[in-house]
């Protein structure tokens, strides 16, 4: 994933570099801290991660014949305590 990332990448400082790091000794942990030196190279590589993990996912899901669950599912709040009940709900 790491390395499709790159074939997005134009940056001519960033590039040179990460695509090093994955042919190095331990590729990824040397593309996670290279990729610290660039802050928003590093957003991008966040964005273009979770949509690719997102992806994998529904095809996956597919393959197996399954469909994704709702994004939000109410909450069934049968035999909850009070106390914890409401811990619940204050933070959505």
């Amino acid at each position: 994933m790491r390395e499709s990332f790159l074939f997005t990448l134009d940056d001519l400082h960033a590039h040179p570099l990460l695509s090093a790091a994955l042919t190095g000794r331990k590729p990824l942990r040397a593309f996670d801290f290279e990729i610290e030196s660039f802050p928003a190279i590093r957003q991008q590589w966040q964005a273009y991660e979770l949509k690719q993990l997102r992806e994998y996912t529904l095809n996956w899901l597919y393959e197996l014949g399954l469909e994704p669950a709702p994004d939000k599912l109410p909450l069934d709040t049968r035999g909850i305590p009070k106390d914890i009940l409401r811990r619940l709900t204050k933070s959505a």
